[in-house]
């Protein structure tokens, strides 16, 4: 019984360092986000094009224009491993900010504010 345990246990620390944290890739991400998507109940809406380059419109209105990127390991004082931020940088006071990817489908897009924990969602137009 002890020769089994004993195997069942080197078995298991050996499945265990051969694991690792799954990835997700982070370019599966940027070819999904590309297009416009509104956001539920209001007239703002993001724009992401092939180029790194968010544009956030209010009431048809350019807003805001962000440089954006995916990570995966850690953006800016977020550390969590296997959650995929949306980094993204204001191309007018070069402020740095990350939001948490929480859901993307076809037609649908999540996001969290880490701030505050709120969970925006986008459909898309």
């Amino acid at each position: 019984m002890k020769k089994i345990n004993l195997i069942l246990f080197s078995v298991l620390v050996t499945i265990s360092f051969n694991c690792k944290a799954q990835q997700i890739p982070e370019n599966q991400y940027a070819s999904k986000i590309i297009g416009t998507w509104l956001l539920e109940d209001t007239n703002n809406k993001l724009k992401f094009t092939t180029n790194g380059i968010c544009k956030v419109y209010v009431n048809n209105i350019l807003n805001t224009t962000y440089e954006y990127s995916f990570a995966t390991t850690n953006c800016e004082n977020y550390l969590e491993n296997n959650i995929v931020y949306l980094k993204w940088k204001d191309l007018d006071d070069l402020k740095v900010s990350c939001l948490e990817v929480s859901g993307m489908t076809t037609n649908t897009l999540s996001l969290m504010i880490l701030d505050n924990a709120q969970i925006l969602y986008y459909n898309r137009q």
